[in-house]
């Protein structure tokens, strides 16, 4: 049966006035988001306390450890290197549909999945720490998960991250970020998936 077009819009009509009324007389709580600011503390749907960095990775999984050392010239000059390659890496070309947020660090890049806030779960959906970490004879590209706000295991999304990056490292893909400096040389590559 078709409905004439008017009956139909009034029908509608007082279905949203009576949820009006009813939201207003039960005070239903319809969630309300922050603007996109430009600044890199804060993204869309992101609130204060997921701003938080998390208390500590010690307990957290590592996910990769690549081990390099330093060929010629100095560790200072090959850290800020290291640490400028990790924060140039293009996170969101690897993940396009993944809601993140990205804040680069003073030895890496700190990854957060983000997610619609709700009333029982706030937006942060973890995460992924990228660190440079000073070894005995060269350093660590150590990366920890953060589980900080994760209900659903996100294994997937890190281990596409991680085997894009170690790609770039190794040299096999070179399209999305600049190489490894000059005198940086990959000794030894633990992940996860091996």
């Amino acid at each position: 049966a078709v409905l004439p077009v008017q009956p139909l819009l009034i029908l509608l009509s007082n279905v949203f006035t009576s949820f009006l009324c009813l939201s207003s007389a039960f005070q239903v709580k319809l969630p309300s988001f922050q603007k996109l600011q430009l600044g890199r503390d804060r993204l869309l749907f992101s609130s204060p306390e997921d701003d938080a960095s998390p208390q500590s990775l010690d307990n957290e999984e590592t996910l990769m450890n690549v081990h390099v050392t330093i060929t010629d010239g100095g560790k200072e000059s090959a850290t800020t290197e290291l640490a400028k390659y990790l924060q140039s890496f293009p996170f969101a070309a690897v993940l396009p549909v993944q809601p993140l947020q990205y804040l680069p660090t003073e030895n890496g890049v700190e990854v957060k999945f983000l997610r619609k806030k709700t009333e029982e779960k706030g937006s942060l959906d973890g995460g992924m720490v990228f660190m440079i970490k000073d070894d005995r004879d060269g350093y660590d590209i150590v990366c920890k998960r953060n589980s900080e706000g994760q209900t659903v295991s996100k294994m997937f999304s890190e281990k596409l991250v991680i085997m894009s990056l170690l790609k770039h490292i190794t040299g096999e893909e070179s399209a999305l970020a600049g190489a490894l400096p000059a005198n940086v040389s990959v000794e030894s590559i633990f992940h996860k998936w091996l």
